[in-house]
């Protein structure tokens, strides 16, 4: 499978996220590599970690260029990305490109 590019709008999130879907993978960016002890992006963090524990989702972090990334394994019924992030992460979510 080729590798789709996306950006993501999230709610309450002021950018726009850059996620990558390579084969059943697919890696979101939740913060600046650079930015990710800050205040905000590292209570970011913790309420994806904490969202992701309650689901059977496989996933983990990645860092990647300059951002970390959410590495989180597709289901393999189909399902649009915002949705299934949006069901994930309990925050509406939609692609933007």
């Amino acid at each position: 499978m080729a590798r789709r590019d996306y950006y993501l709008s999230v709610a309450g999130w002021r950018n726009q996220r850059h996620t990558v879907i390579e084969g059943n993978t697919l890696m979101m960016e939740v913060t600046l590599a650079a930015c990710q002890h800050c205040p905000i992006c590292s209570q970011r963090i913790r309420t994806v970690e904490t969202r992701l524990r309650e689901t059977n989702a496989t996933w983990r972090w990645e860092s990647a260029g300059n951002g970390l990334y959410l590495a989180v394994e597709l289901p393999e019924e189909t399902m649009q990305v915002g949705d299934y992030l949006t069901r994930l992460l309990g925050v509406s979510i939609r692609v933007t490109e």
